[in-house]
């Protein structure tokens, strides 16, 4: 579970070209990335936002329906 979380981590950071992302947006990034150290289940609750934020901009972005925020995260993420 930590190795894969690490290449992902790796993924977003770096990108599929290789260009690191900026100082400013790695801290954001890192607010919703978890790292190797962080709880197991701590990261797999992290994760599972990150994939409702991207579900909705995927959704917004082509103009579907936007699933309704489902936990108190979410709803700090839209607000």
């Amino acid at each position: 579970f930590r190795v894969e979380l690490q290449k992902l981590r790796a993924d977003i950071m770096f990108g599929s070209g290789g260009k690191q992302l900026t100082t400013s947006e790695q801290k954001v990034a890192a607010g919703y990335l978890a790292d190797i150290y962080t709880n197991p289940a701590a990261a797999k609750s992290r994760l599972q936002a990150v994939q409702s934020i991207l579900e909705r901009a995927q959704a917004r972005r082509t103009g579907q329906t936007s699933p309704a925020p489902t936990s108190e995260a979410d709803w700090e993420d839209v607000r």
